[in-house]
């Protein structure tokens, strides 16, 4: 056994089913004095204990985690730290993929709401309203945004976004680029009126330029555009972005960091195996998804709903190699 040991072993010792362990230690009534007496023994002998202000479900219990693209990396640790905490509760996980699109996470929520017992809901298209309707139907926690009635898991993305400002601004940095991410996600507007109010709190010249999608694909076509802006910089909505038009920018012979340094978001191992290294904003993601599954659980075994606490977690700064000191601009030639 490896980890905290969860009712499945306890069920593998004692030889009875996960439902048992689960009516044993939370509702003993329902089974005879010996299966209660042998499963509380047995629990006690793998050190296996209830986390707090969590019950185990009944075997069956299924949560849903709706995503709004498994196929961008740093998703995966999110995933697999909310899929971590349900295993280790009991529960089952059932991962959905939305595609970036609104009309796709309704038609997702209204076939599995009647088959789950709960619902994370992480970096959602739905408008606010919708997401509270959403938790009026089952209990709900939202990731990477914030509505005002319902818990909710982010990032501090304002910090990360002032971070990455000053440390531009401290490369001598004093005209960067933002390449922003979807116009429907949370997270871009956070992020972006983070650099907004950072640039301007330093004296920076912050210049947006085109919306693309969040892939390498996206950030490749907007290399030329990066050139034509004349920063000393661009900072990108997430790492794909980043990685994008850095690799486009160094088949175009412009010397990265020498002519544009280059900022991402999200930390993803990809930026660590590009040349030269990417310089990101770090997110705990593995984290987040523990904690907004820990929260989902906690809503289902309490009756009240305040017992679930919303939570912003912190970022930090991983300077690398697509960073350094801004050269003078001004005899820049067009590419």
């Amino acid at each position: 056994m490896s980890g905290r040991p969860t009712i499945y072993d306890v069920a593998r010792a004692a030889g009875v089913a996960p439902s048992t362990v689960s009516r044993a230690l939370t509702r003993p009534g329902r089974v005879s004095a010996h299966t209660a007496e042998l499963v509380r023994r047995v629990a006690a002998e793998v050190g296996y204990t209830a986390p707090r202000g969590v019950t185990p479900p009944e075997s069956g219990s299924v949560v849903a985690l709706v995503m709004s693209d498994i196929t961008n990396p740093h998703v995966s640790d999110i995933v697999r730290g909310a899929e971590q905490q349900a295993a280790d509760h009991g529960y089952t996980m059932l991962l959905c993929d939305t595609r970036e699109s609104a009309d796709r996470e309704a038609d997702v929520l209204r076939r599995i709401l009647p088959v789950v017992d709960g619902v994370v809901l992480a970096s959602s298209r739905l408008t606010d309203d919708e997401v509270s309707a959403v938790a009026r139907a089952r209990p709900t926690v939202v990731l990477n945004r914030s509505p005002a009635d319902v818990p909710h898991i982010v990032l501090d993305h304002a910090r990360g976004a002032l971070l990455a400002v000053e440390h531009l601004h401290g490369l001598g940095h004093r005209r960067i680029g933002y390449l922003p991410g979807p116009a429907t996600s949370p997270v871009e507007g956070e992020r972006g009126a983070g650099l907004d109010r950072a640039a301007r709190s330093l004296g920076v010249e912050l210049v947006r330029l085109a919306t693309a999608s969040p892939t390498l694909d996206g950030g490749a076509r907007l290399a030329a555009d990066v050139v034509a802006a004349r920063v000393g910089a661009v900072v990108a909505y997430n790492d794909l972005l980043a990685i994008g038009v850095l690799q486009e920018l160094v088949l175009r012979g412009v010397r990265v960091p020498g002519e544009v340094g280059v900022v991402g978001f999200d930390n993803i191992p990809l930026g660590r195996l590009v040349r030269p290294q990417l310089t990101s904003v770090e997110a705990p993601l593995r984290t987040l998804g523990e904690s907004a599954m820990r929260n989902l659980l906690q809503r289902l075994a309490s009756p009240d709903p305040t017992t679930v606490r919303s939570a912003r977690l912190p970022v930090r700064l991983v300077a690398r190699e697509s960073t350094g000191t801004a050269a003078g601009q001004a005899g820049r030639r067009n590419r």
